[in-house]
């Protein structure tokens, strides 16, 4: 991926990390709820950002199909079975491609950890030739700073790469 696609996506997370904390405060301040209910916001956030590049992807949540099969990532640290639901995707669905990607984002977060595994999955699906995301994304909601996030991506000597990012500021807006 080149730089300016990479800033689009910083951009869309940027946007989307900033209205979470700003509109739904209150699901990243109680410890006590699941990830989905914050995942749903966030999707929603990046979906209507996406909206404003004109991009015409879908953004599901626990998506579990590839076309018409079952989405199977053989070997996965989360399930031996291979099946596996990226929390969040951005993506085209079963219709015909009309972007420029049809896989283009994948998400996986938790709640007040870093987690290795998450790491392995949105990587290998980039790495994959099946799904060939462009951009993987591992998110932290904690406690101490909301929002950390991490971004892989393949440079152009098809390397995969991370890129940090941190949110420190949006601590006040919780």
């Amino acid at each position: 991926m080149d730089e300016k696609e990479i800033k689009k996506v910083e951009n869309i997370f940027n946007y989307a990390f900033e209205n979470l904390c700003e509109n739904d405060k209150e699901l990243l301040q109680d410890r006590t709820l699941h990830e989905e209910c914050i995942n749903h916001r966030l999707a929603y956030y990046i979906e209507k950002y996406l909206e404003f590049y004109d991009e015409k992807y879908n953004v599901d949540m626990e998506f579990n199909r590839n076309g018409k099969e079952e989405k199977v990532l053989p070997g996965n640290s989360k399930n031996k079975s291979g099946r596996i639901r990226p929390d969040i995707i951005v993506h085209t669905r079963m219709k015909e491609l009309e972007n420029k990607y049809k896989n283009y984002i994948v998400i996986e977060a938790k709640r007040d950890k870093d987690s290795e595994k998450d790491k392995d999955i949105v990587t290998r699906f980039i790495e994959v030739e099946e799904y060939e995301y462009k951009v993987g994304v591992t998110i932290n909601y904690n406690k101490f700073n909301p929002i950390k996030a991490t971004l892989y991506y393949k440079n152009s000597n098809d390397e995969i790469k991370q890129k940090y990012l941190e949110y420190p500021d949006m601590q006040a807006k919780i």
